[in-house]
């Protein structure tokens, strides 16, 4: 797996996990621009932006071959996991305010640990 792609399952996960039941619907639902950032350049070259959907407090992914599991709470808390098929993983987690939010990562990649921040927008 790319370096690159991480930070696309990162950003969909981020705000976004599959079909779910039906639940009110939450503050921070809609569409969200996340910016992933990682503290090794061997993680992620650059900032890398993308947009996911919170719905009904769920963080749901447009496509992909990774399993993604996520959740919003009431109070904005974002907690996100990322599985790919072949094994390696990612997960984040952090605080929506309004109109935007912050939080951290970390996954594996190979044999070297990435982390790094995450910075989301509603759009």
């Amino acid at each position: 797996m790319t370096i690159s792609r991480w930070g696309v399952y990162l950003a969909i996960g981020l705000c976004v996990g599959g079909a779910s039941v039906a639940h009110a619907s939450s503050n921070y639902d809609g569409s969200w621009s996340v910016s992933v950032h990682s503290k090794l350049a061997k993680c992620e070259n650059a900032t890398a932006y993308y947009s996911f959907r919170v719905e009904n407090g769920k963080v749901v992914a447009a496509s992909g071959d990774a399993t993604v599991s996520g959740r919003v709470t009431e109070s904005g808390q974002v907690t996100v996991s990322i599985r790919h098929s072949d094994g390696h993983g990612a997960s984040g987690s952090g605080h929506l305010n309004g109109a935007k939010g912050t939080g951290t990562w970390r996954g594996q990649r190979s044999a070297i640990l990435c982390s790094g921040n995450w910075e989301a927008q509603r759009m």
